[in-house]
Order: structure tokens, then C-alpha cells, then sequence
């Protein structure tokens, strides 16, 4: 059970680091030496690009996997003065499964046995994590969804017409919001009904964004309709949560708005 919960940590993690590209050096170092002492499996999680990593290992050897972190990892942070030593706690630290039914539902939609998983997820394990808090994130078996990142680096370089591009990079849109709602389970009904909106509305895709659970939502649409894609969102969606004091009508401009991709962040050298 635990061998096959590692296995899915780590072809998650797998998933985030190669095809999404959403991991960093320091991650990538974290999970290795995660499973370098003993952890059946280690995974960002979170958002990515830097924050947490989270291991799964057997109650007994915890004392000494937190350890070999410090020595391994955090150590060479602390001299270097990027981590207080004080606060070596808040960086690794250990924490025991809870919510046994929840948990062992997410372990199901990850491709175990509902069997399995209550049986074997009984507290014969700790969850070991690094960075600055706990999360517990289980990703579905690579076998099950198409690797989205992979399929938009590919079509970038091929030579298609604007409109199909759009169409293209929609759709991948669309499937990677149905890996959050369905596979990963992170959506809610606000974020599904907004979603579903700015498809209805012209958007060529839409999505969550973020870690889920609520929040934001992404969606691709074409300049000369965000006016009226915008004022359809306001009837539609935000209306019903301005009358009922939800939201205040005053603040529309920081929930509805439009902006143009970018390259993003960078690093200028003088």
C-alpha cells in the first residue's frame, strides 16, 4: 500500500516537474534527497516554481530522516544565512494522516482500491514535509490524462493560423480544468458555474487557477469580445452575488478584468 502511494507521489511529481515545468533546482534537490533516505515517494506540492515538498515515510524512521534534511539539505541554507536556524522546525517537520474516509477517497480517486485504501492508510505512516507547511496532495496515476504540457510545447512549434492556435491552446485549457475538477478533485461549484459561463460566452477555454478550492478562474477569449464578455460575466455570475452583498459592486473591477499574456517574470542584468 505504501510502495503504491509513493509511486503515484512520485510519478506526480514526475508530471509537474517534466511536463508542466512548474518545479525549481531546490525542489528538485528536496525530493531527491527525500528518497535518498527512505521515503516511498516525495512530491512538490502546491503551486510549484519553489514553496513545499511533501514525503511519505514509516513512523520509525522520521527522527533520523529529519536529520539527514537538515544535514543534507538545510544546513548549507542556514550558514548561508537563507534560513534562521531557529526556525529549522518550520521547514521540516513531521505530521500523521488525519480524516482516515477523506483521505482514503483520495487515495481511490488516485487509482486504489477503497479497500486498500482505508485498510492500509491507518496511521502506519507519517507524512514528512519540507518547506514552510504541511499539505498532503495524492496525483492521479500518469496513465490516466494526456500530458497537456508536453502537447502545448509541441504545437507552439508547429506552424498553424492564429484562430487555430487559439483553438488549440482552449482545448488544453479545457482538459487541464478537467483534470483539476474531476482527477484532482480541487475545484468547487462557484469556480464550475464561472468556468462554464465564460465557455457559454465566446471563450475559446477556461479553467481554474491556482491551487483550487476556490479562488480564480482563467479564460481564453478574443480582444474585440472582452467588453461584452465582461458585462455577460457581470449579468450572469456576479449580479445574484452583488445583490446579495456578496461582493461589493464598487470592487466588480477586481473580480472581472481583462489582461494580455506576457512573457512574465525575468531577471534584468545592468
Amino acid at each position: 500500500m505504501l510502495k503504491k502511494l509513493g509511486d503515484l507521489m512520485n510519478e506526480s511529481h514526475y508530471s509537474c516537474s517534466v511536463l508542466y515545468e512548474c518545479s525549481c533546482p531546490e525542489l528538485e534537490e528536496l525530493v531527491n534527497i527525500c528518497r535518498n533516505n527512505g521515503a516511498f515517494g516525495a512530491r512538490l506540492t502546491g503551486a510549484g516554481w519553489g514553496g513545499r515538498a511533501v514525503a511519505l515515510v514509516k513512523e520509525n524512521i522520521i527522527p533520523q530522516f529529519i536529520l539527514n534534511l537538515k544535514g543534507q539539505f538545510y544546513q548549507s541554507r542556514m550558514d548561508n544565512g537563507v534560513i534562521n536556524k531557529n526556525d529549522l522546525g518550520l521547514y521540516a517537520f513531521a505530521s500523521k494522516p488525519s480524516r482516515e474516509r477523506e483521505t482514503a477517497q483520495i487515495l481511490v480517486s488516485g487509482g486504489l482500491r477503497k479497500r486498500d485504501a482505508v485498510q492500509g492508510y491507518s496511521g502506519v505512516a507519517g507524512w514528512v514535509c519540507g518547506g514552510g507547511g504541511l499539505s498532503v496532495s495524492v496525483g492521479p496515476p500518469m496513465s490516466t490524462w494526456k500530458p497537456r504540457g508536453y502537447m502545448l510545447l509541441r504545437m507552439l512549434k508547429i506552424k498553424v493560423n492564429e484562430e487555430d492556435m487559439l483553438k488549440k491552446l482552449g482545448d488544453l485549457m479545457n482538459e487541464s480544468h478537467y483534470s483539476c475538477s474531476v482527477l484532482y478533485e480541487c475545484s468547487c461549484p462557484e469556480l464550475e458555474e464561472l468556468v462554464n459561463i465564460c465557455r457559454n460566452n465566446g471563450a475559446f477555454g477556461a479553467r481554474l487557477t491556482g491551487a483550487g478550492w476556490g479562488g480564480r478562474a482563467v479564460a481564453l477569449v478574443k480582444e474585440n469580445i472582452i467588453p461584452q464578455f465582461i458585462l455577460n460575466l457581470k449579468g450572469q455570475f456576479y449580479q445574484s452575488r452583488m445583490d446579495n452583498g456578496v461582493i461589493n459592486k464598487n470592487d466588480l473591477g477586481l473580480y472581472a478584468f481583462a489582461s494580455k499574456p506576457s512573457r512574465g517574470a525575468a531577471i534584468f542584468k545592468f
